[in-house]
Order: structure tokens, then sequence, then C-alpha cells
């Protein structure tokens, strides 16, 4: 496993399960409004949206803009492996009309163009990369905006004087006319005549976007490891020099996007799973408006660009069917009407972009509600906590592993979700996956449900383990017993992990929120203590994720010196990968050990509930039930709920698919691993592979859960029996007396 993929998926996996990162300037101020309802008027970016639906050939991705047209590339490729592709360039008006291609090259031609880009001047420039055969090529073209070409650059000689091979990843150009290239390493610039003018390298971390600012001054938007962060572009002609400092922005979370200004009086423009916001270099960001009430959703959206006097254009591809789609963006009036609104509230983490979707689309169509989004940062969830204690109730609740979900419905704030399945003309109990809804059962009432689901379980070889589902704690011991003393059963584990995963998997068996009771002192509990106390206290992450770990993840579990694997499963083909390239032999989900169940869990990251207490509750059913229709569940990207739909994602699963990567993932103490494998290399599971994964999925009996506040007081006990302080039967008892006063307090 290279680097590079744990740190992307370290950065796209903040809570292995997110599609809503951080932004700016949320309003949290408590306020709920939605008891009474007077039609109300705005003067807000609206969008008026359209979709391409002429046949492209191959496939697409990044835009450009310019003149009120997008542009886009589209490839095909002959096959696989093959050199050369066929590459057009397709040009349409933002309204969808007017649609051309024109043919850039051809499989014949062996060569690749890149996404052009439009300065200033009116001219679009692209990279061409053409193989002869004694070289290859690198030229700049200029085309006008019809896509006809009007002169060409060769800058070949320079090129390869510097970077033999040159493979182009990023292509930019600044408000003097020079252009700069990337292979992800290095940055090369040159004028419009093709005459090198500077190289630097930029420390293998590789170049998200060339931008202007106000004065046409280029900069460098890159991921730093932490997050992303601009540089200013300075290249003293030939001269080779070092990356600048960085640019202090005033963004965080991971999927911040960067736009050049409007050469007036913004540097840049930056936009995330929420807002738009104006920039300029060292002043505060101006947030400009928000997707979801703006009419734009983000799951659609792939490239913004600056159209002058208050415009902004947005393109991507439209959900579920992949059209190209764009939208304009103008301030206008617009008024609410008579329609009511529906609150729907939760975390940052909570609201996948397939709701935000949702609530886009209804708001698009309903003509008797409209949909309002909430959000709480998950630093601040006792704001949220207050709210809901406090009566201040959106009437959509949407909530994840995170959130202490158990204590809102013993206090009784949520309505029944069978009694609106049970009076709806098309949805019905038997749709959904059987185990899946009694999971979520409090005393036959459902108070909460979800539009798509994760297993989280443990898997280890059957030969070891055996083809039973559900293993104890002794039964653990018994094969580590007889396994060489350096094989790890659990690799890179602390005590602490093997608490926090007992909690997750397994806490059902020592808490119940709904009786506010809990039974720490069991002899099961203390035998868990005795368990985790087999293994170390904390972990270096730096020195044991080194250089030789990635080496040793590899084969660890195939030459049996790690034997179990926690791991998240959000497609039918997770378990087949695991096995052709983690273990090289057949395994069993055994999951967490345990005494009464499986050891293996739902996991839910967009769980949703109706308050009780909503004047709208059917208003918000009417919204909450289009998730649970086939047009939504056939499109979500982890396990739907419907049992017809997830029959579809198992077919899917079964067929080849040359754009598919499934990037598995691993926990690994506190670590979250991936490992990106193409079917290509592995081939696709077969019935009995799909047959397996549903006996995994059919043997899953609770939703795993995180409470802070009860794992803060077990950790903090047990670490007292882990010292030697105190036996684990006085831990365990210290931890029964704390976390029942918890529940007393809470539950």
């Amino acid at each position: 496993m290279k680097k590079l993929i744990k740190r992307i998926f370290a950065a796209a996996l903040a809570a292995a399960t997110a599609l809503s990162l951080a932004s700016c300037g949320k309003n949290t101020d408590g306020n709920n409004e939605n008891d009474t309802q007077t039609a109300s008027e705005e003067f807000s970016y609206r969008a008026a949206s359209a979709e391409l639906s002429n046949a492209i050939i191959g496939d697409y991705d990044s835009f450009s803009y310019y003149g009120d047209k997008i542009y886009f590339l589209s490839k095909k490729y002959p096959d696989e492996y093959g050199n050369g592709v066929d590459a057009y360039l397709n040009i349409v008006n933002t309204d969808g009309s007017g649609f051309k291609s024109v043919q850039l090259c051809s499989c014949a031609d062996k060569a690749d163009v890149f996404q052009p880009i439009f300065a200033p001047d009116g001219n679009g420039y692209y990279v061409y990369m053409g193989e002869t055969e004694e070289k290859t090529e690198y030229l700049l073209k200029t085309i006008d905006e019809n896509g006809t070409e009007t002169s060409s650059v060769n800058f070949t000689e320079a090129a390869e004087y510097f970077l033999e091979g040159l493979s182009v990843w990023r292509f930019g150009m600044d408000g003097s006319g020079n252009f700069y290239v990337t292979d992800y390493d290095n940055i090369m610039m040159f004028d419009k005549d093709g005459t090198y003018k500077g190289f630097i390298e930029t420390e293998n971390d590789g170049i998200d976007a060339f931008v202007t600012d106000k004065n046409g001054d280029v900069y460098i938007y890159q991921w730093a490891g932490n997050g992303y962060e601009l540089f200013k572009l300075d290249i003293p002609e030939g001269v080779s020099e070092e990356k600048p400092k960085a640019v202090n922005m005033p963004f965080e979370g991971y999927n911040n996007h960067i736009i050049s200004g409007n050469g007036v009086d913004t540097d840049f423009y930056v936009y995330d799973n929420e807002s738009l916001y104006s920039w300029n270099i060292g002043e505060e960001p101006q947030k400009l408006l928000d997707w979801v009430k703006a009419g734009v959703s983000v799951i659609e959206l792939s490239d913004v660009f600056y159209a002058g006097n208050d415009t902004f254009i947005c393109a991507g591809k439209s959900f579920p069917y992949k059209y190209p789609k764009f939208s304009k963006l103008t301030k206008q009036l617009v008024s609410t009407g008579d329609r009511k609104e529906i609150i729907l509230a939760g975390t940052e983490y909570s609201i996948s972009s397939y709701i935000k979707n949702q609530v886009v689309k209804f708001n698009a169509t309903n003509d008797k509600y409209y949909v309002t989004i909430k959000e709480y940062k998950d630093d601040n969830i006792s704001q949220l906590n207050l709210d809901l204690t406090g009566g201040n109730i959106p009437d959509i609740l949407i909530t994840n592993s995170y959130t202490p979900t158990e204590t809102y419905i013993a206090k009784g704030i949520f309505a029944d979700l069978y009694e609106f399945i049970d009076n709806d003309s098309e949805i019905k109990r038997e749709d959904f996956v059987p185990n899946l809804l009694s999971s979520f059962e409090t005393d036959g009432k459902l108070y909460r449900f979800t539009d798509c689901f994760t297993v989280y379980t443990v898997i280890g070889k059957t030969s070891i383990f055996g083809d039973d589902m559900g293993i104890t704690v002794e039964r653990l011991n018994e094969i580590a017993a007889s396994r060489p003393p350096e094989a790890e059963m659990f690799a890179g584990f602390t005590k602490t992990d093997i608490l926090t995963y007992a909690m997750e998997m397994s806490g059902s068996e020592f808490i119940d929120f709904k009786n506010g009771s809990c039974n720490f002192n069991s002899e099961d509990f203390i035998k868990m203590l005795e368990f985790a106390n087999g293994y170390i206290n904390d972990i270096d992450f730096a020195t044991y994720f080194d250089d030789a770990f990635w080496g040793r993840f590899e084969t660890m579990f195939a030459d049996e010196s790690a034997l179990l694997m926690v791991c998240y499963l959000t497609d039918y083909a997770d378990v087949y990968r695991f096995e052709h390239t983690n273990f090289d032999d057949p395994v069993t989900a055994v999951g967490f050990p345990c005494k009464d169940r499986t050891g293996t869990s739902f996991v839910v990251d967009s769980g949703f509930s109706i308050a009780e207490k909503s004047p709208n509750k059917e208003g918000a059913w009417e919204f909450v039930r289009t998730m649970l229709l086939p047009e939504y569940q056939n499109c979500v990207d982890k396990f739907p709920v419907r049992k017809d739909s997830l029959d579809k994602y198992a077919a899917a699963a079964m067929k080849y698919d040359s754009d598919r990567m499934n990037t598995a993932i691993v926990m690994m103490g506190g670590m979250s691993l991936a490992s990106s494998v193409h079917d290509s290399q592995i081939g696709v599971p077969k019935q009995e592979d799909i047959d397996r994964m549903n006996e995994i999925i059919a043997s899953a009996n609770g939703i795993m859960s995180y409470n802070s506040s009860v794992l803060g007081i077990i950790t903090e006990e047990a670490s007292s029996y882990f010292s030697g302080a105190k036996s684990p039967e006085d831990a365990a008892s210290l931890i029964q007396t704390r976390v029942q006063l918890y529940l007393d307090e809470n539950a």
C-alpha cells in the first residue's frame, strides 16, 4: 500500500463515513420557527439549471467556461491498455442549447490532450501530447471559442530537457500569458511562444489547481498533509527555486476548492460542500451563498466559475443519470409562498451529500413544504443536546454513530416511523432488510431509520477461526495460545482500542439505555477487561506506521503474523477483495468477541428521526419517504435498505466495470487504512461470494454506537486496573457505579 493512499484516505475519511465536510459561517443560533409560517421574500442567489441529454462520446469530467459557454473534454480509450485516445472538445451554452463536439485527436494519432483553459484574451489553450516513432511531442495549441485551432507552439525540447517522458497532471496560465505544466512532482513555466522560463519541485505533494488572483499572479493549490495550502508561484527566469511559504488561508476542512477571482476586486472564490465564499488574501472570507438554499446539489457539482455581474456558473453531472448539468446562479427576489418550512437538523458529518441532493429536489418540486437545513458542528454536540432537551426540536433530526441517539429515544423525543410506513401507499415494512429494521426497533417501535448502511465486523482466516460467525473471548484466547508468540491477534491495537471496539460493536450487552441500566460488573465484562490488558498501553504512530509497515501490511494477514482485521464493509465485493489482496485465503466474519451476539453491527452514517412534537409531521414524512423509494435507493453508495435495491447493488458487483475502484476500509488501532484495488487486478465476485456477503449482513444484530461519555468513564477506571492499582473486579465495579449514575441523569 502506498503512503499516498493512506494520506488521501485519512483526509477523506475523517469519520469513515463522511461526505459533508467543514465550512465557515454556520447558523446555530437555535431558533426554530417552524410552528408558524407566512409567505416571505428575500434577495438571494438562485439557480436556473439545465441538463445536456445529447450523447457524449467517451468519459468526461472537468469543465471550463468562457463567454457563457461550457467547454469540457470527453475521451474514449480503445481498451484499458491502448495507446492513444479519441478526444473531443464539447461546447454548449449554459442553458443546455447549441451543443457541438469537435474532435481534437484520435487513437491513430497515438496522442492525448488536456482540459483547455480560456484566458482573458478570449483564446482557449490546451496541451497536446503526441507520439512519433522517435519521441513524444508537446504542443501548446490555441483555439477560438468555437474550438477551431488558430495556432500551435512546440515546447518539446524545453520540456524534455528537464523531464524525459513528461506526463501532464495539471495545466495553468497567468495574467501575462505564461503557461505552467506540472507532472505532479515538478512545475515548468513557459511563455506563450513555448520558451522555457523556470522550474521548481513541489515536494511530491501534487497540484490540485493553478489559480490567479485579481492582479493576474499565479498560485498553486495543493494538499499538504493536514489540509490544503495555497502558494504564490514566483519563478525567477531560468532558476530552480524552492517552493515559497504558504499563504494563510482562513478555511478548514478537506473539501475546499479554490477558483480564480473576478480580476477586479476579488482574489479568489472558495467553495466546499455547503457554501461559496469570496476571499481576498489577508482578509476574512465573505459568504455569498448556501448551495442547498440556492438550489444546487453538491453531489452534482464538479466546477464553479465566476461569470461577471454577480453571476456564477456551476457544472457537473446530474444525479443519478449522470448527464452533464449546468446551473447559472444569479441574485433575484425569491418568495417561499405559502409553503410550510420543515427544519432538518444534524451534525456536519451526518447530513450526507445524498440527503442534501434530496433536499434540493424536494424544494424544487413540492408545493406544500420546503426543507431548511440546520447544521451543528460536531464539536458543538452539547448545543444540539440543549436544543432537544429544551424543546427546540427540529422536524427531522439526522444522526450518526457519534450522536447520543439512545438518550434522545429514551426521553421520548421521536415519533414512531412505523405509523407513517403503515399508512403509506407505496412503502411497507416488508420492503426493507428485516434484521436491519429489527435492529432499529425499541419495544416494537421504529424511532429511527436510515437510507443506507455499512457492516462493521472482524474477519479472519476460516482455516484458523472456522466458519461460524460469532466468537467469544475464551475462544480467542484458546486460538492465541495455539499460535506463535509473535503472532498478533489485533495488530497495532492498544488496551483502549480493544475497549472502544467492544463498546462500539457489542456495547448493548453491557448497557440498556431504554431501561437506564447497565451490567459492567458482570463476568463477561471483567473477561473483556482482562483481554484488553493483554495489549500495549500506547502506540507511537510515527514509529509503528513507518515505511516498513506498509510492506508488512500487504502480507501480515496472509503470513498470519496478524490474525484478525477490523473492517467496514460497504460493497458486495469487499470480503472478496480482502481475500484476494490481504489474506490469500477464505475468510470468516467472526465479529468482535462477545457472548450473546455475532459481534457484527450495522453502521449508520445518516439515521433520520421525526420529532414527536413537530407541528409538521406529515410534511417531515413527505420528505423522509423520498429516501426510501427505489429511485433514491438504487443510487446510494453503500448498502441500500430496500431489499429490491440491495439485489441490484449485488448484481452490479458481479459485473466488470473498468472505472470501478474499491477502497476497502480497515481499522488498525486508531488508524483508518485503505487499499485501492481495480477489478482488473482480482476479478469480480461470483454468486457464492454474494451469498456469503448476504449471510454476513443477515448476521448483524445491532447498531454501532459511540458514546463518548460512557467510553470516557470506562477507559478512565480501566486504567487503574491496567496500571496494577486495582483488580479487574474493582475496576468493573467502579465503572458500573459511574455509568449507572450517568444513566440515571441522562437516560
